[in-house]
């Protein structure tokens, strides 16, 4: 495995999240709540980037359903960790849904990094 610089990481994973049009997250303002960065925003930009955040963590949850058996238990797992179908998840599930997405924006810089 290569050692890939955590500053550089970072960097790369607010880079992607730019380009997904989504609030950075590092892991360390996992807990920190969506609405309190948005705050300063236009409330149309607000809400262009909420409703962005919405689709890439349901595109993720929903990409890895599949018939077969094993796959279907753990995404059906990761569907009601991240309360999947809700209108109001709680905090848990909140969280669950950033850690998924900042999740993927981290595979997609190392790849970036690893080429």
């Amino acid at each position: 495995m290569i050692k890939v610089d955590p500053i550089l990481l970072q960097i790369l994973v607010a880079q992607e999240a730019y380009d997904e049009g989504i609030v950075p997250y590092t892991f360390d303002k996992l807990g920190l709540d969506m609405n309190k960065l948005l705050a300063d925003l236009p409330p149309e930009e607000a809400r262009r980037l909420r409703r962005r955040f919405r689709k890439m963590w349901r595109n993720l949850v929903c990409k890895n359903l599949s018939p077969n058996s094993n796959d279907l238990i753990r995404s059906s797992t990761t569907a009601y960790r991240t309360g999947l179908g809700k209108v109001k998840p709680d905090r848990t599930e909140a969280l669950s849904r950033k850690s998924i997405v900042l999740s993927e924006l981290s595979r997609r810089a190392r790849k970036k990094v690893v080429g």
